[in-house]
């Protein structure tokens, strides 16, 4: 095991073969990378007063490290964050489900503003309007499961750094909140569908 330091922070590092142990320079760097969210191109790795130099590829193990060796990283921030478990299954989530709902709304809004034009008959619109009923209450009961499902992914591992955490939790949020407009968006789509219907019982004059 080596103490790896970069600035006012510092984490262990396994060097070996066996499982969740590093054993390639390349490896290294990922680690490096990915805790303390520095450029692996502009990256520095000293070890006893000498950079560490070599392709990806090189064995760890060939550098003799003795237990508790301290390592000193030099860097520069990395811009770009890369997209890390947690994020990328919050993307996936979000394509896989809530574009979909998304275009789910769209299609109520369309159909329910046809339906307002009246050109059907009072028999059939009034057909039309439980139809509507069913997609609006069907669409609060998905919107309701996409949030407990949000809800339930793992964005934030062991490996997860600080400024990915706080990315991954925002990204959350931004979907969630997204959820919640298109839910208030559907409540306006039952209380239109709601007084076109009195309108049609006669309820509501014109």
């Amino acid at each position: 095991m080596v103490k790896v330091s970069v600035g006012s922070k510092s984490f262990d590092v396994q060097i070996g073969e066996g499982d969740e142990m590093i054993s390639t320079l390349g490896q290294l760097r990922e680690r490096i990378s990915e805790e303390a969210n520095i450029d692996p191109s502009c990256m520095k790795i000293i070890h006893r007063g000498k950079t560490i130099q070599g392709d990806d590829d090189l064995s760890l193990l060939d550098l003799k490290f003795k237990k508790n060796d301290k390592l000193l990283i030099m860097g520069k921030v990395s811009t770009t964050m890369k997209d890390d478990p947690g994020f990328s299954a919050l993307v996936s989530y979000e394509n896989s489900n809530l574009v979909p709902l998304q275009k789910l709304h769209e299609e109520i809004e369309k159909d329910l503003t046809q339906l307002e034009l009246n050109y059907l008959d009072k028999e059939k619109s009034l057909e039309m309007v439980k139809r509507m009923e069913k997609r609006l209450a069907q669409f609060t009961e998905t919107s309701m499961k996409h949030l407990e499902g949000l809800d339930g992914l793992n964005i934030i591992g062991e490996l997860t750094t600080e400024d990915q955490a706080i990315r991954n939790r925002e990204k959350r949020k931004f979907l969630v909140d997204g959820i919640h407009t298109l839910m208030n968006g559907n409540d306006k789509h039952v209380r239109r569908l709601e007084e076109y219907k009195k309108k049609l019982l006669g309820e509501i004059i014109e």
